[in-house]
């Protein structure tokens, strides 16, 4: 279950808000009632505030339910405004750690294809196949070094793995730069 965190956060705002009129409104009920229990002479009119008796009352409900309010309001303006930018941090590090994970999939999967495809070429091909792997676009003349191949059967190889699909030579110059096909 995903739960979006500015909107809870919102919610709670909302909610304190309603506390602290349902407060306001508590107070004068309570007020009202004192009033009532109270004899005239104590205050003027129906301004409870006149009596020295409800002057000096604290309600102790009524100030915890407005402590409660201001508490729930701080916790619905933090997660609306800040818990959110956490959760898209956290999310945009859970979704490049995926995507190396993906990667270093793609890596490996890659690894044991290449190494199923060279059991079925011999041991000249295996050669030419790891070298131009490791640096694919490597140079012709320089190939023949790194597999130790002679430039004559470098040649015939080149053409053979050519004719597979498995490589391909781009001429430049008077070499060719030799790279594996995408699909290797």
């Amino acid at each position: 279950m995903d739960v979006n965190l500015k909107h809870v956060g919102f919610v709670l705002m909302v909610m304190a808000l309603a506390q602290i009129a349902i407060g306001f409104v508590a107070k004068d009920q309570v007020n009202t009632l004192k009033l009532a229990q109270l004899p005239p002479s104590c205050h003027t009119g129906n301004d409870p505030s006149t009596c020295s008796v409800l002057k000096d009352s604290v309600d102790l409900h009524v100030v915890a339910l407005w402590a409660i309010s201001v508490g729930l309001f701080a916790m619905g303006a933090h997660l609306a405004f800040f818990a959110g930018k956490e959760g898209d941090a956290v999310e945009a590090e859970k979704r490049k750690m995926i995507t190396a994970m993906k990667k270093i999939a793609a890596k490996t999967e890659g690894d044991e294809k290449f190494e199923i495809l060279l059991k079925g070429l011999d041991e000249a091909e295996q050669k030419v196949m790891i070298a131009v792997r490791e640096q694919d676009g490597i140079k012709q003349n320089t190939l023949y070094i790194r597999a130790g191949l002679s430039k004559t059967k470098l040649s015939f190889v080149l053409t053979d793995l050519e004719k597979r699909g498995l490589v391909r030579k781009m001429p430049e110059g008077k070499t060719n730069r030799v790279h594996l096909n995408r699909a290797v």
